[in-house]
């Protein structure tokens, strides 16, 4: 089950579960995650939670709801204060194993003498955070 609230991006993620060959195991819905938990947490447990938005520590704290037992939790955050919101709510929901790592991103530089990451411009980063029930 995945959630877009863009319809346009609910229909791009419909469109990637049906190259992937898994479109009938995968259920795309449109709308607010944070507005279907209430109905998600009194129904079946999740093995796996993935989150990419900027509401995530919200999710996160009803988590433990939302997985089963061993069940892994992943969020990405763009932003260091975000990360540290979710992995506080992941803390807080009685997750283990919180850690959160930086998932920094640079061109690759090869030339005669070696290979090394670029030294030119700004590389772009986020933050993983990573939790088990």
């Amino acid at each position: 089950t995945t959630y877009e609230q863009d319809a346009e991006f609910a229909e791009v993620a419909r469109d990637n579960m049906d190259v992937a060959g898994v479109a009938d195991t995968v259920d795309v819905r449109t709308g607010d995650i944070t507005d279907e938990i209430n109905d998600l947490t009194a129904g079946e447990a999740f093995d796996l939670l993935t989150l990419d938005t900027e509401d995530a520590p919200d999710v996160v704290a009803d988590a433990a709801d939302l997985l089963a037992p061993g069940g892994f939790l992943a969020v990405y955050s763009p932003f260091v204060e975000n990360a540290r919101a979710a992995a506080e709510a992941a803390r807080e929901a009685g997750l283990s194993g919180v850690e959160t790592v930086e998932t920094i991103q640079r061109e690759m530089t090869f030339d005669d003498r070696g290979t090394r990451p670029s030294t030119a411009g700004v590389g772009h980063t986020g933050y993983l955070t990573f939790a088990r029930r």
